[in-house]
């Protein structure tokens, strides 16, 4: 659930219907993940960013040519190679066996909720010294608008046998988190870094524990990308080939490999059509694309 993003579905209620779902019909398959591509990309401008941290990472956090000066610096291409190179070795990696796939997810998810509690107990500190870093009196806005749609994330229901009791207590545990580290972003960050920072993790850290501490959460939400992209190829090949064995595609996609019982031709169903989507879009439109088709 951490790092499949911010506010942009229902909760509690959503979830639970899921729930619901996936004990009523224990078949392979999951929602849509048409976001892979964008995960995949922002993974890649993380990275880039880590690479080249030593032109951008001493300019000003709130800065308003950092953002700017990090695309003149960073070559347009290395993103969308670092996207491609991370959908492949996920690819790779959930071809080898599915228990290979989710050893992998329950460590990133580990390094995930991880970083948010450093960044929820960094904010709590700061707010108990009651004046914000930036210099600010109070914390301007509502930090508190719209934690009632949290993301219920796309992969819950891969990994758990016990879907009621996950997500009654995990849906309230992952609002908690985004909600604190709402709130420590802005106690430490100007609202206006908050708002057109596309980094702002990388901000929150390298404010507070300078530099090393900015490359540190850099490459924490880079692990947090590969973790959501990883979901993504978990959901999407399972998705290909249900679809395959109900006739929707070719039937080629719905078979098994003998040997490691992955299906290991969707996922390179998926890797062909997720390549053409990172090359020929950037993340707007990529977000874009997604975000209308994804409430179609």
């Amino acid at each position: 659930m951490i790092g499949s993003g911010l506010f942009s579905s229902p909760a509690l209620c959503g979830a639970l219907c899921y729930a619901e779902l996936g004990t009523m019909l224990p078949m392979n398959g999951g929602e849509t993940p048409g976001s892979l591509a964008i995960i995949c990309i922002v993974f890649g401008e993380y990275v880039s960013r880590i690479a080249y941290h030593t032109y951008f990472f001493n300019i000003p956090h709130d800065s308003d040519d950092a953002v700017e000066l990090a695309d003149a610096i960073i070559p347009k291409f290395l993103p969308k190679l670092l996207a491609v190179i991370c959908l492949f070795i996920l690819t790779f990696i959930n071809a080898i066996s599915v228990q290979a796939g989710i050893r992998v997810q329950d460590l990133l998810t580990a390094i995930k909720v991880l970083t948010a509690i450093v960044i929820s107990i960094t904010g709590i500190v700061v707010l108990s010294k009651r004046e914000p870093i930036y210099g600010d009196s109070s914390i301007q806005g509502d930090p508190f608008h719209g934690i009632g749609s949290i993301s219920y994330g796309q992969i819950a229901l891969a990994f758990y046998s016990d879907l009621p009791r996950v997500i009654i207590f995990g849906i309230p545990l992952v609002v908690f988190c985004y909600m604190l580290s709402n709130v420590a972003y802005l106690a430490v960050l100007r609202p206006e870094v908050v708002m057109h920072s596309n980094t702002v993790s990388m901000d929150f850290g390298k404010k507070i524990f300078g530099p090393s501490g900015g490359i540190l959460f850099a490459v924490c939400v880079a692990l947090s990308c590969f973790g959501s992209a990883n979901a993504s190829v978990f959901t999407g090949a399972r998705i290909i080939y249900v679809s395959a064995k109900q006739g929707h595609i070719p039937g080629l996609f719905g078979k098994l490999s003998q040997s490691r019982q992955t299906p290991i031709l969707a996922l390179l169903l998926q890797a062909a059509l997720t390549v053409i989507m990172i090359m020929i879009g950037s993340f707007r439109v990529l977000v874009n694309f997604y975000s209308l088709t994804a409430w179609m």
